[in-house]
């Protein structure tokens, strides 16, 4: 009988360890949201984590702005029909980045305990338990450590965004310099 209430392949579900669980998860992301505003305020409000700063957001919605002007003069040449490949382009290119503008781009709006990475125990308290020491432990990666490799990841992936945004317009130059020495000439 007690074989099976420390088994995970049980069929018979422990209430006691269900509710354990939730309780460590509920603490953990309790502990996650106050390091969090630490952090945050200790950052101050000019850079906090998960947030575009200004000069980005900037670049951002100039190069989405340039975008959107591309699309629509590559559309209004309708007598071309090779440019619809490169005005669905445009278009797919102006939507992930103003993803990026309205927070769709990393997280989606705020935190949970399903989408922060939360340990499932805590690695000292384990080792202390079972009588070792917790000094030979390599520190623990905590849920903050997460949200700023997202965060890292996040702006890398927006300034390759922006690097093909950049290729993008500089061949809608060569496009418009080509019909307008056509239309002229």
């Amino acid at each position: 009988m007690a074989d099976c209430l420390e088994a995970d392949h049980c069929d018979v579900t422990d209430n006691d360890r269900t509710i354990d669980n939730c309780s460590f998860q509920r603490d953990q992301f309790d502990i996650f949201k106050h390091d969090f505003r630490e952090n945050a305020e200790k950052l101050g409000e000019n850079s906090t984590p998960c947030t575009l700063d200004s000069n980005t957001k900037k670049e951002v919605a100039n190069v989405v702005r340039s975008l959107q002007k591309a699309k629509y003069f590559v559309d209004s040449q309708s007598s071309n029909e090779s440019l619809q490949d490169f005005s669905a382009k445009l278009e797919s290119m102006a939507a992930d980045l103003k993803a990026f503008l309205v927070g769709r781009g990393s997280l989606d709006g705020e935190f949970t305990a399903s989408n922060v990475a939360l340990p499932e125990y805590v690695h000292s308290d384990i080792s202390l338990l079972m009588g070792g020491d917790d000094t030979g432990l390599p520190p623990e990666p905590g849920p903050l450590d997460g949200i700023t490799a997202l965060d890292r990841v996040t702006k890398a992936k927006i300034d390759s965004l922006l690097g093909a945004a950049s290729i993008l317009l500089l061949e809608y130059d060569d496009i418009k310099r080509i019909l307008k020495s056509k239309a002229t000439g």
